[in-house]
């Protein structure tokens, strides 16, 4: 007779089946609901599909840390999880009643994952107290076209839902040309053009304009990628690194619609720069891997004064990404950037003119310069009243950062018309 194969699953399931249990927690067992819930909020903080219940090494793990804790079915979960849903609607919309704001902001944002569609919608606004705060109130399914048209209504819906879009003044979203259509559409909005979408289009559009560096970059690709295609070059890169008693990493390659994963994959190959030259060109991969062709010590300086010029785009695109990001950085951030492209270092040689690109691309997307590089809408950032004035109203910035100095005292006479209007409101009221 023929004994089938115990699977994996099969055998760790069955070790901590066979043991005795004893009894379990019931439903109403406070012990049980606090690992329930737990348990939902593991899902949702780790973005876990509900199928992780049924997993051997999960429910093996449940079953060591409380043997009494029954693990139930994932139609049990998701139905307690759209409950937390659902209160956690209520809490939110209790919370906007309660805070009572005048003004709110909304962050608007889409993407595309598992063949569908996604847009998601944040509301900011300050207390009465001066707090910041921010809430995701949305993120939908949206497979119809996202014109202009279509996300304006779908999203006065979703502000109609929870009340708010008499409050909405400031619209944040990347600089498409929908985006701003969408905008336009709605009354009395202004628009935020998210910074770190316009520092991605603008790396994007200069990196690989010059052909000595887009031919140094694909070589660079060429090789962070051959590990996936050869597991002993792989081996090869992990037996130098011990060799010379470094520590042991492997080549990264990069997302070619991401900017900053090709800066990450520069980084790493540099970092790895003494590795890769023996490996390459001392133990012969160097034909297999590019084809005869190899890199040259002017080549090496070369990606060193490429990552010089990008690491602050990328410090810049962390810091807007923060939690704590706010729109009195806009100004400043883009300042800091134009001058520190515009400053001369010893380590331009081969990057002159791409930080001249640089730069120019920048100014001209924020409005510094007549825009002759790009076809969109710009906003002159610092013409702008509601980015000029949270600028000089910031503490770290004041009027420190402004590159025009007529703009700036046209900001500062709208701050002070502003403030001798809130005074006469105070008296009036």
């Amino acid at each position: 007779m023929l004994i089938s194969q115990q699977t994996l699953d099969g055998f760790v399931l069955g070790e901590f089946k066979a043991q005795p249990v004893g009894s379990t927690y019931t439903l109403n067992d406070a012990r049980d609901k606090t690992r329930t819930r737990n348990l939902i909020k593991m899902i949702i903080i780790d973005l876990q599909p509900f199928s992780m219940v049924s997993d051997a090494g999960f429910l093996n793990y449940s079953f060591v840390m409380d043997p009494h804790y029954k693990v139930k079915s994932e139609t049990y979960y998701k139905n307690i999880f759209d409950r937390c849903y659902t209160n956690g609607m209520e809490k939110v919309k209790k919370k906007l009643i309660n805070d009572k704001p005048s003004v709110i902001s909304v962050q608007l944002d889409g993407w595309s994952g598992n063949h569908n569609s996604h847009v998601g919608v944040i509301i900011n606004y300050i207390t009465d107290g001066f707090k910041r705060v921010s809430l995701p109130i949305c993120c939908e399914k949206f497979n119809e076209s996202h014109s202009a048209n279509n996300l304006s209504i779908w999203l006065d819906e979703k502000l109609e839902d929870w009340e708010v879009k008499d409050k909405v003044k400031v619209i944040v979203s990347d600089s498409a040309a929908n985006m701003q259509a969408m905008v336009d559409q709605m009354y009395d909005v202004q628009h935020v053009k998210c910074l770190n979408h316009v520092l991605n289009l603008i790396v994007k559009d200069e990196i690989l304009e010059k052909p000595q560096i887009r031919k140094l970059i694909e070589t660079v690709r060429k090789i962070s990628n051959f590990p996936n295609l050869s597991v002993f070059f792989a081996e090869a890169v992990r037996s130098k690194c011990i060799e010379r008693n470094c520590a042991v990493q492997a080549l990264v390659p990069d997302v070619v619609t991401r900017w900053n994963s090709t800066l990450d994959m520069l980084v790493r190959f540099i970092e790895l720069e003494d590795v890769i030259k023996d490996v390459l060109f001392v133990d012969g991969w160097n034909e297999r891997v590019m084809d005869s062709s190899s890199i040259s010590s002017a080549d090496w300086k070369l990606m060193k004064n490429v990552i010089s010029v990008l690491k602050p785009f990328k410090s810049a695109t962390l810091k807007l990404s923060s939690v704590s990001a706010c729109v009195s950085e806009y100004i400043p951030t883009v300042t800091c950037l134009v001058k520190s492209l515009e400053t001369q270092t010893q380590n331009d040689e081969g990057v002159v003119s791409l930080k001249r690109r640089l730069a120019e691309n920048l100014r001209s997307r924020t409005g510094h310069m007549m825009n002759n590089l790009t076809r969109m809408q710009v906003t002159d950032i610092e013409a702008t009243d509601y980015l000029a004035i949270a600028t000089l109203l910031e503490s770290r910035f004041k009027d420190k950062f402004f590159l025009d100095p007529a703009k700036l005292l046209v900001a500062k006479e709208g701050l002070l018309a502003l403030l001798k209007e809130q005074d006469q409101l105070k008296v009036g009221s």
